[in-house]
């Protein structure tokens, strides 16, 4: 991850900062030969802002992505329009097919990650897992998922973002082997995981 903050990179996260203030989510991919290409193809319609990123069984060169969750907004009928400002299942779903991509094209599998900007924090998932664990089949569909996702954190409206999103992976989705990291505004990063009960977060500072 300290190789990963180049000028370009910084340059890419720092454009989508001044982005969230948008009704629809902006990001960037980049491919194994570390070019960037931004997309701003997303519904932007005041009822959905998800962005279309290229489907990865077709381009399989993708390494990684990055992308925003605007910052709530109240829309034509007054209505305040909140989002998650952590990573959604389908966030997990894709990353997931850019872990199983980089496996069959022989490339470091800790080179794969997803980014996610938003007002509260800038995260990272990365694969830490063995290969055994890439998962690419679901009970559900992301559109199923995402839906038990606003039911999961409306239930636990006390616990943080990042324990419910933790919780979630694991116990809903049985994704292993995916890590969540913070960026730290310092340049550091505080790797969260589930304590042994999974009743809060673990935090873990990256070694400078």
């Amino acid at each position: 991850m300290k190789d990963q903050l180049s000028p370009s990179f910084k340059s890419k996260v720092d454009d989508l900062k001044s982005k969230l203030g948008l009704k629809k989510e902006t990001g960037y991919i980049e491919n194994d030969n570390g070019v960037f290409t931004y997309k701003d193809n997303a519904a932007a319609t005041e009822n959905a802002n998800q962005l279309s990123l290229p489907n990865p069984n077709l381009y399989k060169d993708i390494k990684g992505f990055l992308h925003t969750h605007p910052n709530d907004f109240e829309d034509s009928d007054g209505n305040i329009r909140k989002g998650f400002k952590i990573f959604s299942p389908a966030d997990v779903i894709y990353f997931n097919e850019l872990v199983r991509n980089a496996k069959e094209n022989g490339l470091p599998l800790e080179d794969v990650y997803g980014v996610m900007v938003s007002g509260t924090g800038i995260y990272q998932i990365r694969f830490t897992g063995n290969v055994n664990q890439i998962k690419t089949t679901y009970v559900n569909t992301g559109e199923e998922y995402n839906e038990m996702y606003k039911k999961y954190f409306l239930a636990n409206p006390k616990t943080s973002d990042e324990l419910n999103f933790l919780k979630f992976m694991d116990e809903q989705m049985y994704v292993k082997g995916v890590s969540l990291v913070k960026m730290n505004d310092n340049g550091t990063f505080t790797t969260k995981t589930l304590n042994a009960d999974k009743t809060d977060v673990s935090n873990s500072d990256c070694p400078q």
